[in-house]
């Protein structure tokens, strides 16, 4: 690729100028060195619609390819640094020869800290923000589609099956038992009476009488 600047030669000559700064020792040289790199980048101000598809693509699929543990915090992040690697960078001649071991929140501080993102958004950042939101709406309808499958396969009695043995599991406990953790939340927990009061008020918390009763009616 004409004008091509690799990732890694961006990062590490960045980290040796900025330990370089931290400790008063940093030449002329180095960062002359430096600010040679920029230019040789060459950014496009517009991407057309097929090449757009094609960034999209790879920012919803490595969002999501990641472990299954993950909480919406990790998804988010994993999102903001796809926005960069796959997204911004694919304005420019930088190639990724970092591959997925770019994909970190400090590939992408190094980014904004060294100023090559203001750099690059100088450029193109209007049709980056239509980009932006091609990918926030691709992520949002792939998050709808994951919900209708969820729903279409949904099974109700199943529910109800499990409904029911929380429901048996949580109204066996002794009376005395939810007076005593009703005290507690008293005493440490506002959040945990509301919870309380409203098992309670919803009939969840039931006496072993009533749960008898119940079955029988059933």
């Amino acid at each position: 690729m004409e004008n091509k600047v690799l990732l890694s030669n961006i990062v590490l000559k960045w980290l040796r100028y900025r330990e370089a700064l931290q400790k008063g020792e940093a030449t002329a040289e180095q960062a002359e060195d430096f600010d040679k790199i920029f230019p040789q980048i060459l950014v496009k101000d517009y991407l057309p619609m097929a090449q757009k598809e094609n960034l999209v693509a790879q920012i919803v699929w490595y969002t999501f390819d990641k472990q299954a543990d993950e909480t919406y915090i990790d998804y988010m992040t994993n999102f903001e640094i796809c926005l960069i690697l796959y997204g911004l960078l694919g304005y420019t001649t930088i190639e990724n020869d970092l591959q997925m071991a770019a994909l970190s929140s400090a590939i992408v501080d190094i980014l904004y800290e060294c100023g090559f993102v203001d750099k690059i958004l100088n450029f193109c950042k209007k049709d980056y923000d239509r980009l932006c939101t091609m990918a926030d709406r691709a992520v949002n309808f792939r998050t709808g589609l994951e919900l209708i499958n969820s729903i279409a396969t949904f099974d109700p009695q199943q529910l109800q099956t499990v409904t029911k043995e929380l429901k048996n599991t949580v109204g066996g406990l002794q009376p005395e038992v939810v007076e005593n953790l009703i005290k507690i939340a008293h005493i440490n927990d506002p959040v945990t009476l509301a919870v309380a009061d409203a098992l309670d008020r919803y009939g969840v918390l039931q006496s072993k009488e009533e749960i008898i009763t119940e079955e029988k009616r059933d």
